[in-house]
């Protein structure tokens, strides 16, 4: 089961913040599939290497099959 709670990130671009992703909650159980689909820019692969542990959150968290990243 991969559970997220709250997941923020945020990014500098130059002089602008640019939040990715704003509190985002998500539950997918074991067996499940899921399609994350949206416009180009919306966040899509930022929640993706978030739920991989590839990125580090600024905030909220992820946990897999009970732990948390």
């Amino acid at each position: 089961m991969i559970e997220v709670n709250r997941l923020v990130k945020k990014f500098k671009s130059g002089s602008k913040n640019v939040l990715a992703l704003n509190e985002i909650d998500l539950k997918i159980d074991q067996g499940e599939f899921v399609l994350i689909k949206g416009p180009s820019g919306c966040g899509k692969s930022t929640l993706l290497f978030s739920l991989g542990g590839l990125q580090k959150p600024t905030d909220g968290e992820v946990c897999i099959a009970g732990e948390n990243l």
